[in-house]
């Protein structure tokens, strides 16, 4: 019985190895075939449950002000082989025609790295999004995100962001929204723009007009295509602070941008603007909306005009205490 076991065990071993090296159909389709692999993948390790929910992954000044374990209502690792729809609907209300369809979303795994795909088609000139079902208000939350597709010697017709609105624009049973009183804050967790830079912001609207737009990093050309890279949000009662990981230390960027009594301006907000909101991932076609501000200036011959990617890893949420 054991020599026979033996002999089984050899037979797999070569049809083990050589299935691991074949291409997931998801991969091809998440993926641009002419893109040198050392520019889309980096080495990683496997995400670990103690990683997930301990706040280890957390700066270490601030562990006395949120939970310990992250909040998986509106947390996603992004691990399952398809979107997990109790978590998530489709972002396609408002100008639908332009978001694309639901196969634009796929989940991918690549070099032991399982995470969500966003794409934006240039030949459909469509994009894609994903919106939370749920709201979620103060807490830290952590990013690992990357683009693909995107030169940073050329702009852009695409908008990769994540961010939060009062509505989630969702369609249908899926769709979301918040009374405001007509007071809110968007927060651009990352925001991608056309030059192609990135930068981090808020903006306070008061029924339906911006009151303020508060810059917590600045317009940046630095952004992670093809690269992963980990970024935090603080949203404190006190203040918004932007945080970015490197390894694994935690070093505070941008500016921090105060919540108090005071009037909004560019530098502050009332807090009677810091709502809860809901969390957007998108990767909007953003060619019409460039054109309309500049009319053919610049010239097309300095956009890339192609499909690009919003690749999400693990999105998490560790609420205030």
């Amino acid at each position: 019985m054991k020599m026979y076991s033996l002999r089984r065990l050899s037979l797999l071993i070569p049809f083990v190895l050589f299935s691991c090296e074949q291409t997931s159909p998801d991969e091809e389709n998440v993926l641009p075939k002419n893109t040198e692999p050392e520019a889309l993948f980096e080495e990683t390790s496997l995400k670990l449950t103690s990683e997930a929910n301990n706040p280890g992954g957390l700066p270490q000044e601030i562990l006395s002000k949120y939970r310990d374990r992250a909040d998986y209502s509106i947390s996603d690792e992004f691990n399952g082989s398809s979107l997990n729809r109790n978590k998530w609907g489709y972002r396609t209300k408002n100008n639908a025609s332009i978001w694309g369809t639901n196969g634009y979303v796929k989940m991918a795994n690549q070099n032991n790295t399982k995470f969500v795909s966003i794409k934006g088609s240039w030949g459909q000139k469509k994009g894609s999004g994903i919106s939370a079902k749920k709201a979620s208000h103060y807490g830290f939350h952590i990013l690992r995100w990357r683009t693909i597709g995107i030169s940073p010697d050329k702009r852009t017709p695409w908008h990769p962001s994540v961010w939060t609105s009062a509505t989630n624009f969702a369609s249908g049973q899926d769709a979301r929204s918040i009374q405001t009183n007509g007071k809110f804050t968007e927060i651009d967790f990352t925001e991608y723009w056309h030059n192609p830079i990135w930068h981090s912001q808020t903006i306070t609207w008061e029924n339906g007009k911006k009151t303020g737009t508060q810059i917590m990093r600045p317009n940046r050309n630095d952004f992670p295509n093809g690269s992963w890279q980990v970024h935090g949000l603080e949203y404190h009662p006190n203040y918004f602070q932007l945080w970015k990981k490197n390894g694994n230390t935690w070093s505070k960027i941008g500016t921090r941008i105060p919540i108090n009594n005071k009037p909004n301006s560019k530098t502050n907000i009332n807090k009677e603007f810091a709502k809860a909101g809901y969390w957007i991932l998108s990767n909007k076609y953003h060619w019409e909306n460039i054109k309309r501000v500049y009319d053919g200036n610049p010239p097309l011959n300095t956009f890339k005009l192609s499909d690009s990617w919003l690749h999400v890893d693990y999105f998490r949420f560790y609420p205030l205490k």
